[in-house]
């Protein structure tokens, strides 16, 4: 009788224990579902992961890489690292492109770039 009741129970806490599991953590980061662009590879992605500043020194951990002003990360150049943002250079196209912390990527052109220069 007593193995009945234990498998039973058992029986029993095997959904609760898998709902349990599935609960979000409250104190997690918002999650943000990146979007891809059409012709961009996942190669290709960039995804800022943090930004640490010590004293002066500012550097931010992009794709596993830390990088600091003015370092390359293949086709792009470090321009700024801010509180929560870094400003990426495209040295094929001369396009700005800003990643933040828990955000979409955003992409700006700077007027060389619309200029042709």
């Amino acid at each position: 009788m007593w193995r009945v009741n234990c498998t039973a129970l058992l029986i029993l806490m095997v959904p609760m224990l898998s709902y349990a599991q599935a609960l979000s953590d409250p104190t997690a980061p918002p999650r943000v579902i990146e979007r891809s662009e059409a012709g961009e590879s996942s190669t290709q992605r960039l995804k800022l992961q943090s930004i640490q500043w010590i004293g002066t020194e500012r550097s931010a951990l992009i794709n596993g890489e830390r990088l600091y002003p003015g370092d390359k990360l293949n086709s792009y150049t470090v321009e700024t690292i801010e509180m929560s943002q870094v400003t990426l250079r495209d040295q094929r196209t001369n396009q700005l492109i800003t990643l933040r912390l828990f955000g979409f990527a955003k992409q700006r052109v700077s007027p060389a770039a619309r200029s042709g220069l």
